[in-house]
């Protein structure tokens, strides 16, 4: 046999081994191509569950910083309503003077303000009261008679009296506004009950 024999005999052995190799890397890079596929596959489905719970989070945000801001400008609309209204009740207030019983309102304020004042020590001290002038005849009569106390017209004061010692150590307001605006934070929650609640 002749070496021209032994390499025909073995080259069908060869062909054969050659096809059998070609076909396991075939099979080898198909499968190796098929696990990178379902590998990107599952890297895509993951990213995408993570871009779509990133964004329902952000949604969320953004859903609740709205609601924030629009519960703030209900909050700030409900304000100007009650602010509103202590507004107005403000100003009937100062219109007081118009009414037939102007007098006999500011008199009570002059009453309730000498009284606290007279309860006081005051030494040789000077108390001047201040209010509107038609209502100086009945404040006078009200006054200590005393050289201590003074009426002085203060037609700026239309809706109550003010008093002060000439030391400037007592100064005490007693309006109907300085009433109202003392009794205002009490107020704003009733009111806000009484006009909001039903929503």
């Amino acid at each position: 046999m002749a070496l021209e024999d032994i390499l025909a005999a073995l080259e069908p052995e060869a062909e054969q081994a050659c096809k059998n190799i070609l076909s396991r890397a075939r099979a080898e890079v198909e499968e190796v191509h098929a696990r990178a596929r379902r590998k990107a596959e599952e890297i895509k489905a993951e990213q995408i569950a993570q871009a779509k719970a990133k964004l329902a989070v952000e949604e969320a945000k953004i859903i609740r910083r709205a609601r924030v801001s629009a519960r703030r400008k209900v909050l700030e609309a409900k304000k100007e309503v009650i602010e509103e209204i202590f507004s107005l009740v403000e100003k009937r207030l100062k219109a007081v003077q118009r009414e037939s019983s102007y007098n006999k309102v500011i008199t009570l304020l002059a009453q309730e303000l000498i009284k606290q004042i007279n309860s006081r020590d005051l030494g040789s001290e000077i108390v001047v009261i201040n209010g509107p002038r038609n209502c100086q005849a009945s404040v006078e009569k009200l006054l200590p008679s005393s050289e201590n106390w003074q009426f002085k017209v203060d037609d700026s004061i239309n809706d109550g009296i003010k008093a002060r010692l000439d030391s400037g150590k007592i100064q005490a307001l007693n309006t109907l506004t300085s009433r109202l605006r003392a009794l205002e934070s009490n107020l704003k929650p009733s009111f806000s009950h009484f006009l909001f609640d039903h929503e």
